[in-house]
């Protein structure tokens, strides 16, 4: 990566006028840093980048000639620039819902769809530096105006000229700076995106008119969106491996695409005026979203390679390719699998495998003895056994949760997310007997609790495997910094433990967002749940493996709760798009199906 060499000036500068420049820049190959009206301009031998008010708003690749976006006016509205809670908060947990889809907005009434961001534009001043390692940008709002606000974009290249690193700062002298969002404008219809949110869905352009967030863990797994043209690809993410939240927003109407992603500050948000360094990574390529998110998952490999081999450890789990988890578990059903399957390459699923019924009296892990009698039939057959398991919730009130006192180490959620910032949350305090609530991981000795009950969970049982359910659920819940860590890096740190402990036991988890993704070894894709009808159905042509291409594990998508034709129908699609393992429901009655989706799952 080069470096910028010259210092460049910080965000309190004095502006030289409306829009100040310097002179440009251009490197011994060709690399090129011009100023512009508002913004800044790059030449590499592979692409054009021009930014202008913060916003990246053409990009080329000069390799295939493909004019991905082309700097035209108008174009459907994107959140960009500074996100501060204003004097209602309600905007920014409207913006950051963490999956929804709202009307098309006109260009013009940016600011009035997403009132809680500041984009500059015409009123802001602007000061422009160029050299030859690299460029900047400052925006200030207008002085006297009712924002106190100031963004800076840096941008320098890579040294194959493929891509380009933008970081940016801002601040809001108000207080209640909650991100920066740094969108791609103009982009031509006929793109593609590609978002790791439920495995991985393709998002074509052109055929929808409105705005669709994906706002962190569970509904975005990676901080990445690739789009797909004509005759090559962009790739768009977060480089960074500390967890910070964020949020995925792809636009569209019928003549241009936009996306952005925007890097969140951590909870609480009122006392923020300053934000960290946000870091984006964009390139062009010629191949596919594979290829363009080729430099994310070469990343997020070699930053995790130590998990990611402890993951991949167990030699048995590579051979599994059916995850059955709706059976009668009498000998007769178990032989009549045995007959159809290699047995090496079955995996049975209890989904309630302690004694109590499924959801109560959390978190005792007494397994049930239909559970235990499961596994040692299962191993009589030689198939593997898996049981269910609840990373985070309690039952508040209940024997173990009083018994082991976890009102002195679990940590509550205070909010659900940012969509859920400033609202009255449930507590220990406020709960009612037996409420569930779920735990934030930041605590480092419910984490150790957590995984030596797994460790005795495991030696009770005798099972292969932990489906770990709520998993994926770690993020930002408003506690801050705890013990060094904040956001999902409690569950990053919780994942880490596991495996630690238990490194010969696979995982199958409840969706793989990037914070845990290195432990997953089936990544659950329940999509027969989710979403509307007109959702499922949309999911049926458009879900792609970018999930596993990132990060790797095999999706699961259960039987359970999957009870009509189209259901069942949905199941065997998913896994198929997603890369997943196969699964069929495996009751007598069912294994003697002749005709319809059961005979062919």
């Amino acid at each position: 990566m080069r470096v910028i060499a010259a210092c460049i000036c910080a965000l309190g500068l004095a502006f030289a006028g409306p829009a100040a420049k310097s002179s440009a820049g251009t490197t011994g190959d060709g690399t090129a840093f011009t100023p512009t009206d508002r913004g800044f301009e790059i030449r590499t031998p592979s692409l054009e980048v021009r930014v202008r008010d913060a916003s990246i708003v053409r990009i080329v690749n000069r390799r295939t000639g493909e004019v991905h976006a082309d700097d035209a006016a108008g174009g459907i509205a994107i959140p960009a620039g500074v996100g501060t809670l204003g004097s209602d908060p309600g905007a920014m947990r409207s913006l950051l819902s963490p999956w929804a889809t709202r009307p098309v907005v006109d260009a013009r009434n940016e600011a009035a769809a997403f009132p809680s961001q500041h984009a500059p534009d015409a009123r802001w001043s602007a000061e422009v530096r160029v050299g030859t390692a690299g460029a900047s940008a400052v925006w200030r709002s207008p002085a006297g105006g009712p924002l106190h606000c100031e963004i800076m974009v840096e941008a320098t290249v890579d040294e194959d000229g493929d891509g380009v690193e933008f970081t940016a700062t801002a601040s809001a002298a108000d207080g209640g700076l909650y991100g920066i969002a740094l969108p791609l404008r103009n982009l031509h219809a006929n793109h593609s995106a590609y978002v790791a949110s439920f495995g991985g869905i393709r998002i074509p352009g052109g055929t929808f008119e409105g705005l669709t967030s994906f706002s962190s863990a569970p509904f975005a797994e990676a901080p990445a969106i690739a789009l797909e043209g004509g005759k090559g690809s962009i790739g768009f993410w977060l480089p960074t491996n500390d967890m910070r939240p964020y949020a995925l927003f792809v636009g569209s109407d019928r003549r241009r695409m936009a996306v952005a992603i925007e890097s969140l500050e951590t909870m609480p948000y009122e006392r923020i005026d300053r934000s960290r360094k946000g870091v984006w990574r964009l390139g062009v390529t010629d191949g596919d979203w594979r290829s363009a998110l080729m430099p994310y998952r070469t990343r997020y490999m070699n930053s995790f390679a130590r998990e990611i081999a402890a993951r991949d450890g167990p030699a048995w789990a590579p051979g599994i390719q059916v995850i059955l988890d709706e059976f009668d578990g009498t000998r007769g059903s178990f032989a009549a699998i045995a007959s159809r399957l290699p047995p090496e390459t079955v995996l049975i699923h209890e989904w309630n495998a302690r004694s109590l019924p499924f959801g109560e009296d959390l978190p005792d892990w007494t397994p049930g003895t239909r559970f235990l009698s499961t596994v040692r039939l299962a191993h009589e057959f030689g198939f593997r056994a898996m049981g269910y398991v609840n990373t985070y919730c309690v039952n508040v009130g209940s024997p173990v949760f009083e018994r082991d006192a976890i009102r002195g180490f679990g940590l509550e959620r205070p909010f659900p997310g940012p969509w859920g910032y400033g609202l009255v949350r449930e507590s220990f305090a406020s709960a009612k007997p037996g409420q569930m609530l779920y735990l934030d991981p930041l605590s480092a000795r419910w984490r150790r609790y957590h995984v030596e009950q797994m460790r005795q969970w495991i030696a009770a049982t005798g099972s292969d495997a932990l489906y770990e359910d709520v998993g994926g659920t770690a993020g930002d819940f408003g506690n801050g910094k705890v013990d060094g860590l904040e956001g999902a890096q409690g569950g990053t740190a919780q994942f880490r433990e596991l495996k630690e402990r238990l490194p010969q036991v696979p995982l199958a988890t409840e969706f793989a967002p990037e914070h845990m993704a290195f432990a997953s070894n089936w990544p659950l894709r329940y999509q027969q749940v989710w979403g509307s009808q007109a959702v499922r159905d949309d999911w049926l042509w458009n879900q792609r493996p970018v999930a596993r291409f990132l990060h790797g594990g095999r999706s699961w998508t259960p039987t359970v709760n999957a009870y009509t034709e189209r259901d069942r129908l949905l199941v065997v699609a998913s896994s198929d798009a997603l890369g997943g393992v196969a699964q069929f429901p495996a009751r007598e009655h069912e294994l003697e199906a002749t005709a319809g989706i059961c005979a062919h799952m």
